[in-house]
């Protein structure tokens, strides 16, 4: 299967980084991007303008190559990281105030995930600049405005928010229903374990009626 290339991904990337350095040129950053070509792209871009980036994705080893990243834009050896679905557990660095949200999301729980990197105390640390290139906070508003979701037990989902996976060949996110991936990747339909679930006769799949013909299209391909 073709992957689809949006024809001026460059020019959008060159965009982010010239405004990178108009609005807030000197400020430690991390950048949340789309998919791990999208990181690459942006990185060379920030390098190639001689601002030191790194990136971090799914992976990149949680113990030992990603602690020496964290220390480096601690202690400013690096300006930034552009990340594609990390930074999350495990990452505790204060000096950040620049977000660079280059990725739309549809959960408002991402979004303020995302924002709340930037908004970590910090010595001589004042503000945080978030510069948006994909929507998220005329989606949302603003990070003093927002409606956090309520914690505890029996919370439901945020409406809107559709469940996702991701690629082990691309890494792009996609929805959890999802057999095959714009790259060629193909899921393969799990198989229900006999020990936990032993049942009579043999075990079919079950969809919903407005699944069959995405159902029925996919097996054809098979």
């Amino acid at each position: 299967f073709p992957v689809t290339i949006i024809p001026n991904a460059l020019e959008v990337v060159k965009d982010l980084v010239t405004n990178y350095k108009r609005i807030c040129p000197d400020r430690t950053f991390i950048c949340f991007a789309c998919s791990i070509r999208h990181a690459e792209m942006i990185v060379q871009e920030f390098n190639d303008n001689n601002i030191k980036v790194k990136i971090v994705t799914g992976s990149t080893d949680p113990k030992n190559e990603r602690p020496i990243i964290y220390n480096e834009l601690r202690t400013k050896q690096i300006q930034g990281i552009v990340s594609v679905d990390c930074l999350t557990t495990g990452f505790d660095v204060t000096n950040i105030s620049c977000i660079l949200l280059s990725r739309p999301t549809k959960s408002l729980a991402l979004f303020i995930q995302m924002l709340g990197r930037g908004m970590r105390l910090h010595d001589n640390k004042e503000d945080c600049y978030v510069l948006d290139q994909s929507g998220n906070v005329h989606k949302f508003g603003f990070i003093e405005t927002l409606v956090y979701p309520e914690l505890g037990k029996g919370q439901q989902k945020e409406k809107g928010e559709a469940p996702v996976k991701e690629c082990p060949n691309c890494h792009k996110l996609v929805p959890i229903s999802t057999r095959i991936c714009t790259c060629g990747y193909e899921w393969e339909l799990k198989e229900q374990s006999q020990k936990k679930r032993k049942a009579t006769g043999d075990m079919v799949l079950l969809i919903t009626k407005e699944q069959k013909p995405i159902y029925e299209y996919y097996r054809d391909w098979e």
